[in-house]
């Protein structure tokens, strides 16, 4: 992998990959895989190893947490990092079958590989499995529809089939915007409904159907919260709701999102 650096800057306390990965509890494969992207930490060499300085890991991290994260594989729940904890999500996945027919019309796994989750600025891991673009729903005999998800929500008529792993909340939460998570959604959310009363509520324009995997999750609505656990389902109606994670776990969710009328 070819990577470009800074210029190398005097005096400073620096760490190792080793050392940098260990700080912030991320994976060496993990920071090579966001230095490939383009959003990793400033480094540069010192002979043969390379090194991160103090003040570029501050600056990343400054970074992290002033800039609004709107991902397209996730929910939008890792608005700012620092909101939540490190998660246990990283290079987790998820075994994902998907059936097709062949040209004798027998019923066939067209996919059945695992699937990883994506890790996010926060800490979040998410992954889409499938996806859906008109009403009703289409077929893909032999692309993968993994990919097609390119918003916050389904397109018109579609659906998004995710998986999403949010660890616990961070000291953050408090400090953020209001309307944070509502200005991730942008202009296709509902207009009905009332003024969110915490930075991560947030609605969209879909009907969810929510499946708790495993862990356990605080669903806050304007009415109050409802705790949920492994194996409780919810049906989203475009409503305000935030997800909190006030436990010491992950809680993993599998979301069905479907496009749906103006409430």
């Amino acid at each position: 992998m070819s990577l470009e650096h800074s210029p190398a800057r005097q005096g400073r306390a620096a760490y190792t990959i080793k050392e940098f990965c260990e700080a912030h509890r991320i994976s060496r494969s993990m920071l090579y895989k966001i230095w490939a992207e383009g959003i990793g930490p400033r480094f540069l060499h010192a002979g043969k190893r390379v090194i991160i300085t103090t003040e570029a890991a501050a600056d990343w991290r400054r970074e992290g947490e002033a800039a609004t994260i709107k991902d397209a594989d996730g929910l939008g729940v890792a608005v700012l990092g620092g909101v939540a904890t490190p998660s246990k999500a990283q290079e987790k996945e998820v075994h994902r079958v998907v059936t097709t027919l062949d040209k004798n019309d027998k019923s066939v796994a067209l996919f059945d590989s695992m699937v990883p989750l994506k890790v996010g600025a926060a800490g979040e891991g998410s992954a889409t499995i499938w996806a859906t673009e008109k009403g009703p729903a289409d077929f893909s005999w032999n692309v993968d529809r993994s990919a097609a998800r390119k918003g916050f929500g389904p397109p018109k008529g579609g659906t998004d089939l995710l998986i999403v792993e949010l660890p616990p909340l961070g000291p953050g939460v408090d400090k953020l915007d209001m309307n944070t998570m509502m200005n991730v959604v942008g202009a296709d959310a509902p207009k009905r409904g009332v003024p969110p009363s915490n930075p991560l509520m947030h609605r969209t324009r879909t009907v969810d159907y929510a499946i708790v995997m495993s862990g356990e999750i605080d669903m806050m609505l304007d009415s109050g919260t409802v705790h949920l656990k492994a194996g409780d389902v919810v049906v989203q109606q475009a409503t305000n709701h935030a997800w909190l994670n006030n436990g010491k776990e992950p809680c993993r969710i599998a979301f069905v999102m479907m496009d749906s009328q103006e409430p």
